[in-house]
C-alpha cells in the first residue's frame, strides 16, 4: 500500500544552539517533538509513526492523504511557539548574530523547520527512500522560513 514519508529538520539550529547553549537546544528539540506528536495525533491515523532519526532530524510514515495536513499543522504549530525560545531582543529583531560554519560572524535567521515529503509505492527499499529523503530535505532547507515541499518527481519504488 502506498504511504508518505515526511523528513523534518531544523534550520539555523546550530547558531542558535551555540547563542542560547545546549539546553536551549534540547528545549527546541523537544518542541518540536511535541508538535510532531500532536499533529500526527490530530491529522494522521492510529497506525502513523513519528520518530526521532538523532540531533534535530525527524521521520514521520503517513498515508498520502494525510502528509500536507500533518506538515501545514506542524509548520503554523512551529512558527508561533519558536519564537518563545529568544530573548525579547532576539525575537523583536528577527534574527540572532553568531558564528557560522565557515567560522564568520553572520545574521541568521529564527530556527524554522523544514519537511520534506515522499511518496512511496507499497514495495520500495530503504536505500532508495533514504536517498530522495536527503534529496527533497535539501531542497526544503533551500526555501526561506517554515516549509514543506513534495519530491515532485513521482513515487519512490
Amino acid at each position: 500500500q502506498p504511504f508518505s514519508i515526511i523528513y523534518a529538520d531544523l534550520d539555523n539550529f546550530k547558531a542558535f544552539n551555540d547563542i542560547y547553549g545546549f539546553q536551549s537546544g534540547d528545549q527546541v528539540i523537544k518542541l518540536l517533538a511535541k508538535i510532531i506528536q500532536h499533529a500526527v495525533s490530530r491529522h494522521g491515523a492510529s497506525s502513523d509513526l513519528a520518530g526521532h532519526v538523532g540531533g534535530d532530524d525527524f521521520i514521520i510514515i503517513t498515508g498520502n492523504q494525510q502528509a500536507e495536513r500533518i506538515c501545514l499543522s506542524i509548520v503554523r504549530c512551529f512558527r508561533r511557539l519558536i519564537k518563545y525560545s529568544y530573548s525579547p531582543q532576539d525575537k523583536k529583531r528577527g534574527w540572532i548574530e553568531a558564528q557560522g560554519r565557515d567560522g564568520k560572524n553572520g545574521k541568521f535567521p529564527l530556527v524554522s523547520v523544514s519537511l520534506g515529503i515522499l511518496q512511496c509505492s507499497g514495495q520500495t527499499n530503504l536505500q532508495a527512500i533514504s536517498e530522495r529523503a536527503a534529496e527533497v530535505k535539501t531542497y526544503a532547507k533551500s526555501q526561506p522560513g517554515n516549509a514543506y515541499v513534495f519530491d515532485r518527481r513521482g513515487m519512490v519504488e
